[in-house]
């Protein structure tokens, strides 16, 4: 195989010593395809004053739907506090006040 200098440099590149040929690179091969642009143009028509398609009853609906899952989510909460909450602070609050119960019995016979 006949060792050709590349174009870039005159002498004789490093990848000819090897014996590799001298390719193109692969994404010369599809400059052409790469480069392409096709483009389309279409005429648009007059747009119609205001929305199409507005749906007033959906739109009541959908804000009725949001009210009644608010309040299951107030329900919710409700719940949690009356079975979670108040129990796990009722427990401490329960220990404070004998607590002071028994040290305001003693003050009252000193």
């Amino acid at each position: 195989q006949p060792v050709v200098p590349c174009r870039c440099c005159s002498a004789i590149p490093r990848h000819h010593w090897t014996g590799y040929p001298l390719r193109k690179p692969q994404y010369l091969d599809r400059s052409a395809e790469l480069a392409t642009v096709n483009l389309s143009l279409t005429e648009r028509g007059p747009e119609a004053i205001g929305t199409p398609g507005w749906q007033p009853l959906q739109t009541a609906r959908r804000a009725l739907n949001a009210l009644v899952q608010t309040l299951k989510l107030g329900v919710e909460a409700v719940i949690w506090f009356a079975l979670f909450v108040l129990p796990l602070l009722a427990v401490p609050a329960l220990v404070l006040w004998v607590v002071w119960r028994l040290t305001r019995r003693r003050r009252a016979q000193s």
